[in-house]
């Protein structure tokens, strides 16, 4: 029983014992405390090519926008403790200071380059939104005249199917020939509609309206040319 005692007392002792703890030299000290946690600032995503009009993201603005005033924040810290410092000390510092500054000096020009990337994404928007005022309106436009030599056409198959057999045969043909064009219109109509490019949408409208001038030309011509269709 004294035995048993005797290692209580010694289990006692061992889990109250404090571990010594060698003094630190006071500029070992200051070293220590002179380090501040800067947060290193993440790089914006790379941007995906797309095919549509370009939708930057405003999130990876404010991301660096954070990530200078974080930078701006420790910088005051290092300036705050410059002032107390030693030489030794003092010199970490300055590195640790300009290390940030050239990190800031990054994060804003990438600032400036997503500034003149958003400028950029945004006049090429109002421009599309622009081009696609003018696309439906041409679109309108030009529906509503197909839809006129539509009536037209219906009107002369009337008049022809009162005349002789040669002559309603010719002018027949001569009208499948004004259909046909005038569906090879609505074909490139279908492919301007689609489009998103003001190159590619400049060079459908012009072949388009060539090709409504010369349907019109087909018409007139077949109309003033038979007096029975007048």
């Amino acid at each position: 029983m004294p035995a048993v005692k005797k290692k209580e007392v010694k289990v006692t002792e061992e889990v109250n014992k404090e571990p010594v703890v060698d003094p630190v030299p006071e500029d070992e000290e200051k070293n220590v405390n002179v380090d501040v946690h800067v947060e290193n600032p993440q790089q914006p995503p790379t941007e995906t090519k797309r095919t549509d009009v370009t939708v930057i993201d405003r999130q990876e603005n404010t991301k660096l926008n954070n990530d200078v005033a974080t930078v701006n924040a420790n910088l005051q810290k290092l300036q705050a403790q410059i002032n107390t410092a030693n030489a030794q000390t003092k010199a970490q510092l300055n590195q640790q200071i300009q290390q940030m500054n050239a990190e800031k000096q990054k994060l804003q020009q990438q600032i400036a380059a997503f500034e003149i990337k958003t400028r950029e994404a945004n006049a090429l928007a109002q421009n599309r939104a622009q081009m696609e005022k003018v696309k439906q309106e041409f679109l309108e436009l030009t529906e509503a005249k197909l839809d006129n030599f539509e009536k037209k056409i219906e009107t002369l198959k009337d008049k022809v199917s009162y005349l002789e057999t040669m002559e309603r045969t010719e002018i027949e043909k001569q009208i499948e020939k004004i259909e046909e064009q005038k569906d090879a219109v609505e074909t490139k109509i279908s492919a301007l509609d689609s489009t998103i490019d003001s190159t590619t949408f400049k060079t459908l409208k012009t072949q388009i309206d060539t090709m409504v001038a010369d349907l019109e030309r087909s018409y007139n011509r077949l109309v003033n040319d038979r007096v029975s269709l007048r």
